[in-house]
Parts: structure tokens; sequence; C-alpha cells
């Protein structure tokens, strides 16, 4: 599929790591499946990755984690 972001690449579908700031914390979620531009680097990910990646992130927040690592059903 078409960039969205740049218009220029193909996205293909691979694994990135996802930044998310929760207040004062930045959360680092590693593993998360996305579809990832050939050409920007920009990453984008399902409706249901994105809640998923929000419970993630808070449940790490609530714990004082900075990195979680992130599995799908497939790869466990």
């Amino acid at each position: 599929m078409r960039c969205q972001e740049c218009d220029q690449g193909e996205t293909r579908t691979g694994m990135t790591t996802v930044p998310i700031q929760l207040l004062n914390a930045i959360i680092l979620v590693k593993g998360v499946p996305s579809d990832i531009c050939d050409a920007c680097g920009k990453f984008f990910v399902d409706v249901t990755t994105s809640h998923e990646l929000l419970r993630i992130a808070q449940e790490a927040a609530d714990r004082g984690d900075d990195v979680t690592d992130y599995r799908t059903e497939a790869e466990e």
C-alpha cells in the first residue's frame, strides 16, 4: 500500500518500537506489528493494536516501567 505520510514509498508488514508519552514517563513498546514505509520509515498500526498499545503503556506507567515488550499471540 502507498504510504499515507510521504506518498513515495510502499508499506510493508513488520515490527517496530513505539514510543508513548504518558504524563512524565515515556514508554517504549517493542515488537509492535505494524505497516512500515520503506521510504520514510513512518509506521501505521490498526485500531485494535492502537487500543492495546494504550492499555500496555498505561499498565507499564502504573508499574513504573519505562520499557515493555509487546508480543502478539502468534509470536508466543
